[in-house]
């Protein structure tokens, strides 16, 4: 071995930062990294819209907003809105719509009765079509423009489209007709009743009674306890409100069941009230 091929082994040896290749050093080229930002992840998927599922004469917001309740915008028998002209003005067409409870219009030949189920109805020239029946009512949430309802199995397969608008409370409410096809036809609703609301279950007059019994018994029972306990000295049940009632209310109890159950016949020591025969 040359005393210049052992310099550059010993070269080699040391320097980790350079190769040998066929006798020669050479320079480990630096490593580089990748151009542009590092670490970053990949755009965050965009959020569904909320979907707004039927219910009753609406529908229910998915993210929780509220419900859509369209029933104060029907009546029972007759539709809510009539003689809506034609988007198009030469149109002679008249529509007549009710969300939630079917109508009759027309004479024996009109496809605008309750058996039919229409939730749009059309007239034009005394003939009269259903547009869309309301057993069909399906909900869409189209972001940018709100919810639609569809009505669908009409006369010759005609179906409906209402775009449901939200306005102020106390603003006027409209329904006209827009611009559709010769089978689809659109409409937009606009109304207070088209936002969502959080609608609180009714209280009936029956809980609202039983309710005020017994606040009226508690307040009693405590007036007449403190009373009793604080002026006449009672202790015990000395100190309960008509002691001997409450003591003798089970018994009252069971001669009431008694008495019913047996129509009278028997009398609470367990006699009978009629002679006998």
């Amino acid at each position: 071995m040359t005393r210049t091929t052992l310099l550059v082994s010993l070269l080699c040896a040391f320097l980790s930062t350079h190769l040998c290749v066929h006798g020669q050093t050479t320079t480990q080229p630096p490593t580089t990294k990748p151009s542009g930002p590092t670490g970053t992840t990949a755009p965050p998927t965009p959020k569904a819209p909320p979907t707004c599922k039927k219910d009753g004469c609406g529908c229910k917001m998915s993210d929780g907003t509220g419900t859509i309740d369209l029933s104060p915008l029907s009546y029972s028998k007759r539709p809510y809105f009539t003689d809506v002209p034609d988007a198009n003005s030469q149109s002679n067409a008249l529509y007549y719509f009710n969300p939630c409870h079917p109508f009759t219009l027309g004479d024996e030949n009109s496809h605008c009765t309750v058996e039919e189920d229409g939730a749009v109805c059309q007239n034009m020239s005394n003939a009269w079509a259903n547009l869309g029946k309301i057993s069909t009512a399906t909900y869409t949430n189209m972001p940018g423009q709100g919810i639609i309802v569809t009505y669908s199995g009409g006369t010759n397969t005609a179906s409906s489209s209402v775009l449901l608008v939200c306005s102020e409370k106390g603003n006027t409410t409209s329904f006209i007709a827009a611009k559709g096809t010769i089978e689809s036809f659109h409409f937009v609703l606009t109304s207070e009743y088209c936002c969502p609301q959080h609608i609180s279950a009714a209280v009936s007059i029956g809980t609202i009674m039983v309710a005020a019994f017994f606040s009226l018994l508690v307040v009693y029972l405590i007036i007449g306890i403190v009373y009793l306990a604080a002026v006449k000295g009672g202790r015990g049940t000395g100190a309960l409100p008509n002691a001997r009632l409450w003591a003798s209310l089970p018994g009252l109890i069971k001669d009431g069941i008694l008495f019913t159950f047996t129509c009278g016949k028997k009398t609470p020591s367990g006699g009978s009230t009629y002679e006998n025969l």
